[in-house]
């Protein structure tokens, strides 16, 4: 029977992940025993391995077929606000909307896609 290990990552630095990740999303070292190839964060159940490769991603959002992680929220506006404060890689300059959200969404260093959702009601 399969279960839900965790999601790997591919970033082309792993110390530059580390950083957006922590200090940009809130998640959580869990383990750092494999650097400098790859390391583990967690949010609530969620793990993710950022294991080093050799180049960055180019950002085609939403053109081409990606994995895109998704966090919820129930503040999509102060969500917003707090990555504008950090300088993150924002690919929406305000919220975007879909059949059942509202959503924003940022580029992590390799380019990799996390969009902020806040559900409808």
């Amino acid at each position: 029977m399969l279960k839900l290990f965790a999601l790997q990552v591919s970033v082309h630095d792993v110390e530059a992940a580390r950083d957006f990740y922590v200090n940009g999303l809130g998640f959580e070292v869990i383990g750092d025993d494999l650097l400098p190839q790859a390391m583990y964060v967690k949010k609530d159940d969620l793990t993710i391995i950022l294991n080093k490769v050799e180049q960055p991603k180019e950002i085609t959002y939403p053109e081409q077929s990606q994995m895109i992680i998704n966090l919820v929220t129930t503040d999509l506006e102060g969500a917003l606000a707090d990555l504008k404060a950090k300088n993150l890689n924002l690919l929406h300059e305000s919220a975007q909307e879909c059949p059942v959200a509202h959503y924003i969404a940022v580029a992590d260093p390799s380019g990799n896609v996390i969009e902020i959702i806040q559900m409808k009601d």
